[in-house]
């Protein structure tokens, strides 16, 4: 089945949570990421456009972060374990979360269009798995995707025993819930008969783009621009 662009006008899901993972050192760009402007106009920052296009497809957003300082109103999550990367604020909003399925997405992500996200969510419904991640040329992304909170047992074991990388970590969470686990729904974007509708003129790929460092975030705003992906 592919995915097709949502209808005009589709609002939040309440039944499902969004988190921003907004944690990271940004030694290699040498600023703070989340801090980084996107849309001058509004004054808006990296973070300011991911807690927005959430909002624009969960019910409640929240923020992922192993820092107290950012300037910022939205609900705060602290990591499960300092220094853990991502895979620390995935546990800690998966054991606090109200809902079954949780929707994640990287700060430095500012390329994945609102649209994908709406399409994305609405595979949750009827998804007989563990997770939903998008995949790049065979190369899941694991830091845009959504997860079952059953998973954060095994989650949380995997952070216990240092196993950090995410994809690792689910694959360790999903065989610990036996031999009938629900598998990971893998969604190839660059396949265009996949994806239906979504794939506009081949940009699926730039969607993944994560800043890391200054070339990074210059190739970002250029596609930006080049898209209209501002917002």
């Amino acid at each position: 089945m592919g995915l097709d662009l949502p209808c005009a006008g589709t609002e939040p899901r309440a039944e499902i949570s969004g988190f921003v993972l907004a944690g990271g050192r940004s030694s290699r760009l040498g600023r703070d990421k989340v801090l980084l402007p996107w849309n001058p106009q509004n004054g808006q920052t990296l973070l300011d456009h991911a807690v927005g296009r959430l909002r624009q497809v969960c019910g409640t957003v929240k923020v992922c972060a192993d820092r107290d300082d950012l300037p910022h109103s939205m609900p705060l999550i602290q990591d499960a374990f300092p220094g853990a990367g991502p895979l620390g604020g995935m546990v800690a909003a998966l054991e606090q979360s109200q809902t079954e399925w949780n929707l994640f997405l990287a700060v430095d992500l500012p390329l994945v269009p609102v649209e994908f996200l709406q399409a994305l969510v609405a595979r949750a419904p009827a998804a007989c798995a563990a997770c939903i991640l998008p995949q790049v040329e065979g190369l899941p992304q694991p830091l845009c995707g959504l997860y079952r909170q059953l998973l954060a047992p095994g989650l949380r074991l995997a952070l216990q025993e240092g196993k950090y990388k995410v994809m690792h970590a689910v694959r360790e969470a999903i065989k610990l819930l036996g031999p009938l686990a629900p598998q990971p729904d893998m969604l190839d974007v660059t396949d265009r008969t996949g994806m239906g509708r979504l794939v506009l003129e081949g940009q699926a790929r730039d969607w993944f783009l994560n800043i890391n460092t200054a070339a990074d975030w210059e190739q970002a705003q250029l596609l930006a621009s080049q898209s209209g992906n501002k917002h």
